[in-house]
């Protein structure tokens, strides 16, 4: 394997490991904003925002991470292609 084609696999399992976190973000589930007497809310829950915070730092750290994979798999690509050309030469 030539060094560029190392990086794309490499580049599309960190792409893969970034749309997993995405995945894994939606499966938490937060509790109820406000613990309630029936219907009626008397106090903030706060394992609330301690899950919310949770989902949001996993899917925007699984966003940043499949972007950087993508942004590795676009440029080796370009990087692979200008290579090719210039063995032809």
């Amino acid at each position: 394997m030539r060094n560029s084609e190392k990086i794309q696999v490499g580049a599309l399992i960190i792409f893969v490991l970034g749309i997993v976190l995405i995945v894994a973000s939606s499966y938490i589930v937060p509790f109820d904003a406000y613990s309630t007497f029936g219907i009626i809310p008397y106090a903030f829950n706060p394992a609330y925002a301690s899950a919310f915070a949770k989902m949001l730092v996993l899917f925007f750290s699984g966003v940043f991470i499949s972007g950087l994979g993508l942004g590795m798999l676009g440029v080796t690509y370009y990087v692979s292609r200008l290579e090719r050309r210039l063995e032809k030469q």
